[in-house]
């Protein structure tokens, strides 16, 4: 998957839900804002989906 045509944090979110109704086994994501991912990323955890990131400060759902 590719990432969103420009870096808005509704668009990265709405992708990271995309991915959860998909029922992938893992996500990774280059964020552009945490606070708009944090909701997401907490559905994939609870889902048993492995979360990966450039950068894990700040976002409480991502692998470290």
């Amino acid at each position: 998957m590719n990432g969103a045509p420009d870096t808005s944090p509704e668009k990265q979110s709405k992708m990271t839900e995309d991915l959860n109704a998909q029922k992938v086994t893992s996500i990774g994501i280059v964020h552009n804002d945490v606070a708009s991912i944090d909701g997401a990323t907490a559905k994939a955890k609870t889902a048993k989906i492995k979360v990966n990131t450039d950068r894990t400060g700040g976002i409480r759902n991502a692998a470290e």
